[in-house]
Parts: C-alpha cells; sequence; structure tokens
C-alpha cells in the first residue's frame, strides 16, 4: 500500500512541476494560446486538490509516527526558517522598494516546510 502512495506522489509531484512550469509560461508569454486561461483555471484547481491531497496524506503520516521524529522535524523547520527568514531579511532590507512589510517571511516559510517536510510524503517508509 505504501509503495502506491509512493508511486502516486512522485506521479503528481511531477505533473504539477510541468504544469507549474506551463502555467509560468504561459503567464509570462504576451501571445499566449487561446487555452491559456482555462488552463491556468485547471492548473490552480489542480493545486487546491493537490495541496488537500498532500495534507490527508500527511495527516495520515504523523498519526503513525513518534514523538521524536515529530520533534527533530520540528527543530529543522525551526532552524531552516530563522536562517532563511535572516537571509530574506537582509535582501530585502538592501531592495530599494521595501515597503516595511513582512512579505519577506512567506518565502522562507515555504522552502523551510518543504526542506524539513517533503521527504515523508515522497519516501517509502523504512
Amino acid at each position: 500500500m505504501v509503495k502506491k502512495f509512493v508511486w502516486l506522489n512522485w506521479l503528481l509531484f511531477t505533473v504539477f512541476g510541468f504544469s507549474t512550469a506551463v502555467a509560468i509560461f504561459f503567464i509570462s508569454d504576451n501571445e499566449s494560446p487561446s487555452y491559456a486561461e482555462e488552463f491556468i483555471n485547471g492548473y490552480i484547481f489542480f493545486v487546491f486538490l493537490y495541496v488537500l491531497y498532500l495534507g490527508i496524506i500527511a495527516l495520515k503520516y504523523w498519526g503513525n509516527t513518534n514523538q521524536t521524529e515529530i520533534k527533530i522535524r520540528m527543530i529543522r523547520f525551526i532552524r531552516w526558517f530563522v536562517v532563511l527568514s535572516i537571509i530574506s531579511l537582509i535582501i530585502n532590507i538592501f531592495k530599494q522598494n521595501s515597503n516595511g512589510s513582512f512579505d519577506f517571511l512567506f518565502t522562507p516559510l515555504g522552502f523551510s516546510f518543504g526542506i524539513a517536510f517533503l521527504d515523508v510524503l515522497l519516501m517509502k517508509e523504512k
């Protein structure tokens, strides 16, 4: 059963990566094809369902894991978040158009979450 989920997770992750690249191309291209708007709408729907699926799978995994692993992953998440936030803050200070908001924290939050927890969804159980 775990093998099926791992294969499905990798397949969905690959589709997500490919469709993200195509969506970025459509958004950045001035002369997009006529079906670009439908693709973007479908992409948004797919991302919503994919995030919902990943959340369900993660909750199933976390229900069966021990407290030590949760603690290790949370410490790893906090460390990466602090380091990436400091780097982002330094970059934000030197940018000319910084407006004093905390928008610079969203990217470190996503990256640190991915670094700490993505392997849970894409790797087999040991």
